[in-house]
């Protein structure tokens, strides 16, 4: 009987091992931000204008462990208004980052000209507490003017676990078809940006 528990014990924890690292899997594959709203055009110009970047992360291949916050960064330049016009199929999160682009709010307006806006989408893990002024776009260190939107709506700082948010970022005007090197502390990802 004593072996019988024990062998139960023993598929028990085989299956929930199992189940783990198929979750770790599927949140290392799943695109964030993306719904099924949005056309396949769409995710098209979207994947090629985004970077994805584990925190606190340990990346055994495919595998990511023990993910602080999953940060997903979204190129949205100026231009992208013209597909949006022609295919409004497309997440809220898009629609809302391209807005900044036509906002009447003068400090906003100043804040856009002359520059890009890339979206943030973020997923917590984990506790974290999150400081977009220490990411760091190429050689340009955020600072807090370049934060769009409210200062009351931002979620940021102390951040408990499944936490999911949208931030917004002015950026300086990035070229088509540069490597854009994305860093938070010790984290980073690389963006090489289409040339169209």
């Amino acid at each position: 009987m004593k072996n019988i528990r024990k062998g139960f014990r023993g598929l028990a924890a085989g299956i929930f091992l199992i189940l783990l690292l198929t979750g770790a899997l599927q949140a290392a594959a799943a695109p964030a931000g993306t719904g099924p709203g949005t056309s396949k055009a769409w995710q098209q110009t979207l994947d090629e204008r985004t970077g994805l970047m584990w925190v606190d992360a340990q990346i055994l291949g495919k595998m990511v462990l023990n993910a602080r916050a999953r940060l997903t960064f979204t190129w949205l330049p100026r231009s992208l208004l013209k597909r949006l016009e022609k295919d409004p199929q497309v997440d809220e999160w898009v629609v809302n980052g391209l807005s900044y682009y036509h906002t009447i709010v003068g400090d906003t307006q100043q804040k856009v000209k002359g520059r890009d806006i890339m979206a943030l989408n973020y997923r917590t893990e984990k506790s974290w507490t999150f400081d977009p002024v220490k990411l760091t776009f190429g050689d340009y260190q955020v600072k807090k003017e370049d934060l769009l939107g409210h200062k009351d709506f931002l979620v940021i700082g102390d951040l408990p676990s499944g936490t999911e948010g949208t931030l917004y970022l002015c950026v300086p005007t990035l070229k088509p078809g540069q490597t854009l090197p994305i860093t938070l502390g010790p984290d980073a990802v690389e963006m090489i940006l289409p040339k169209r």
